[in-house]
Order: structure tokens, then sequence, then C-alpha cells
């Protein structure tokens, strides 16, 4: 019995949810089902996705703020290359951006100055944002264009985000047996239980919050060894900020999730987000804000 070919396939797959869950689905799971199903797999993410993906330079100077590079092309010569620009960059603004965005790769230990332990780089594919590695990672800051690999990088990305939905999941389940043993004990008890303090984990976002950093913590300490050679430890890494986070890099992450979880445009297929960067849903593109009033 002949395979069904992948043009079929895609033709299926173009109705496919888009929620972050099903793409992860999709991505790390039913992407091994066969050859020609990963085929289309990878040509749905290509002609979907890719155009709703997009990369942020971060950077620690509350002064300045980057551009968004957006999906241009993929590469002709090879096509395992996404291209992508600052499509919005003007003439005057260049200069500058491009000497800061040169500053800001100078001290990582990865290729072109990419810095695994705190990445430079947020990667965001419709609603969902994180720092995974930028795979093949080949920059052209000059002209503000960015080439990498990017269905490694894809699968840096969602298979971060399945451990993620894992871990959350197990706590979930272990939950739900604590209550049930709670419920029975007071049940043979006959005393009237405290809701308040069995739920009250679930008023928060606590485990939410710590499985994504817990994942993200594992992948920066696989990633980085100290100059000795020895493994990256907790020591290294953990440092309390003011915002109480004590994962570096992650307050600002966790922010960028937050304003891609509502953005509209990574839903219409037909809008063109050429026009905003995710940071500037609030303030307009300035350059070293302080020395514009001078």
């Amino acid at each position: 019995m002949s395979e069904v070919p992948p043009e079929l396939y895609c033709e299926i797959l173009v109705y496919y949810p888009i929620k972050q869950q099903e793409l992860t689905f999709l991505w790390t799971t039913g992407r091994l089902v066969s050859r020609h199903f990963k085929s289309a797999v990878e040509r749905v993410f290509w002609e979907r996705h890719l155009p709703r993906t997009y990369l942020e330079i971060r950077d620690d100077d509350p002064n300045f703020s980057f551009g968004c590079f957006e999906f241009s092309r993929i590469d002709e010569n090879n096509p395992a290359l996404a291209v992508f620009m600052d499509k919005n960059c003007t003439d005057q603004e260049r200069p500058r951006i491009v000497e800061r965005i040169k500053s800001v790769f100078e001290d990582g230990d990865g290729p072109h100055g990419y810095d695994f332990q705190e990445p430079q780089i947020r990667v965001q594919i419709r609603h969902e944002v994180n720092d995974t590695p930028l795979l093949g990672f080949e920059p052209d800051w000059n002209n503000l264009v960015i080439w990498f690999d990017w269905k490694q990088t894809f699968s840096a990305f969602f298979s971060e985000d399945k451990e993620f939905h894992r871990r959350l999941g197990a706590w979930v389940d272990a939950q739900k047996t604590d209550i049930m043993e709670m419920m029975e004990k007071s049940a043979k008890s006959l005393e009237i239980m405290d809701f308040s303090t069995i739920f009250q984990p679930y008023g928060s976002h606590s485990y939410y919050d710590m499985a994504h950093r817990e994942v993200r913590f594992d992948r920066i300490c696989k990633n980085i060894r100290d100059p000795s050679g020895m493994k990256w430890t907790s020591e290294l890494y953990d440092s309390e900020s003011e915002s109480g986070e004590c994962d570096v890099g992650y307050a600002d992450l966790n922010q960028a999730r937050c304003r891609a979880f509502s953005e509209d445009y990574s839903d219409d297929e037909g809008c063109n987000r050429s026009y905003v960067c995710p940071t500037h849903i609030v303030y307009s593109r300035r350059i070293y804000k302080e020395s514009d009033s001078d």
C-alpha cells in the first residue's frame, strides 16, 4: 500500500489548530509519523508559522530599544536556513542600531558572540516566546540580517515546551492525588475540609512559573561549562534580582511571554506585523532616549 502523498497531508494540515500545545505536539510527535508526513508538517510550518516567527534582541540598557527581526525568505543556496531581517530600521537609525547590537554580542562564548548563559535573542513563534538557542546562527549585523537553521531551532523551541508541559502535567496529577487523599481523610474523620488551603496552589501560577524556570535552567546548564571544564552549577547561575527572580534574564523573558500571549496579529494569517515590534507595543521606537532631548 502506497503512502499518502505530502500534498494531501498539506491540504489537511492547513486546518490544524495554531494553539501552542497543538503546534508542539505536531512538531515533536506528529512529524515523526512517516517520511511523507514529516515533509508535509515542515512545509506547513514553513508556509504558516515561519512568517509568524520573530527574533528580538535583548538589551540590558533601558535607554535603548531594538527592532524586530522578521522572516524574509528561505536561503536560496541552503533551504535549511531561514533569513530574518529588521525591515523597519531607517538609514538614520542603522549606524547606532548596528553599533549597539555588535556590543551586545562582544562577550558571548558561543558562535558569533552568542551567549548560552544569558541568551541575547528571544524567539517568538506565534504566541509563545523563549530564549532557546538559535541553531546555525550566522549574523550580518551591518545589514541587520540573521541566518539560522530554522528546523533545528524549532526543534529546540518545541522540545523545551513539550518538557515544560510534561512537568506541569506531572505536578497537576500529583495535586489530584493529594486532594483525593485529603478528601478521603476528611470523610473518615467527619471533619470539615478547608478547601481554601487545598486549592491555594491553584490560585497562583507559582508552579507554572517554576516549571518554566526549571526547564530553562536545565537547558542552560546543559549548554554551559565553566572555564575549568566543570559542569555549570546553580551557584554560578542563581542571583536574586530586584524582581525576586533567581534566573538571569528570566524576568524579561516572562514579560515577553505575557505580552505575546495577547497579540491578536499572531492569529491573523493576513495581518502584517511589520508596523510593530514586540518591544514597542507601548513605546515608539527611540534610540538612546536620554539623548533625544539633548
